[in-house]
């Protein structure tokens, strides 16, 4: 720390170091009080925030080939696909597909549903039912699209495509039931695609990881931050101000 201190006929300036409680009492061989506050030179604590963006940087590299290898060899493999038919003023349909295989390793399974709705909606309540053993994955989920002009243009909202995951399903022979619901006053013929693929390649893992990884360089920087703000504090010129400051 540079420190300048004046009279009226001398200006001296000064350079202070920062030394611990701890060495000063090795040094002196005595104990001293807890020291109250923070210093205006004190170190702060993790303030090499740096190393740890250099480190989240590498981790995120390395995260991020593992993913395109995990992407890579994922078969993204349709197990079946059938195609709706909503005739017009037609609420309901249903249907039950014949036993398939999904074959491989235990894994995912999507179920990608699309529908040329347009201002209208096609609800899908779906079951995955494992023949061997009777084990029912149920799903259900809504397409919906719609769109319009008001006095900010045009707008949308929705869209005629979803898609359900399933995890950790194991591989075997299945059937497929599908109840899809609309509107009962639809006017034209809506027409849907329900679609069911295996070892589908996922992202989401890795921006969770993401995530996780970023908490700590954030960690760092926070503390930092939180230090330097409490150093300041009693200073004429404090990070972080309040209406009762003068």
């Amino acid at each position: 720390m540079l420190s300048k201190e004046s009279s009226k006929n001398e200006i001296a300036w000064s350079i202070g170091e920062y030394i611990p409680k701890a060495e000063i009492e090795t040094a002196f061989k005595a104990s001293l009080p807890e020291p109250r506050g923070i210093a205006p030179n004190q170190p702060a604590p993790g303030s090499d925030s740096g190393r740890y963006w250099k480190l989240f940087g590498l981790l995120s590299l390395i995260a991020l080939l593992l993913q395109i290898g995990f992407v890579a060899g994922a078969k993204n493999q349709r197990a079946i696909q059938h195609s709706l038919t909503l005739a017009p003023n037609e609420a309901t349909q249903s249907w039950s597909s014949e036993p398939f295989s999904i074959e491989g390793r235990r894994g995912n399974i999507a179920i990608r549903q699309n529908a040329d709705v347009s201002n209208n909606w096609v609800y899908f309540d779906m079951a995955l039912i494992n023949t061997a053993d009777g084990t029912v994955h149920k799903v259900g989920r809504e397409v919906s699209y719609y769109s319009g002009y008001d006095s900010d243009g045009s707008w949308t909202e929705g869209s005629k495509n979803d898609e359900a995951f399933l995890s950790d399903i194991p591989p075997g022979q299945y059937v497929l039931e599908i109840d899809a619901e609309s509107a009962t006053d639809h006017k034209d013929t809506l027409f849907a695609t329900v679609a069911v693929y295996r070892d589908v390649p996922l992202w989401a893992n890795f921006w969770a990881l993401e995530l996780l990884l970023l908490c700590f360089p954030l960690l760092a920087w926070w503390r930092s931050w939180g230090f330097e703000v409490k150093r300041w504090a009693e200073s004429d010129h404090p990070k972080v101000t309040s209406s009762g400051d003068d």
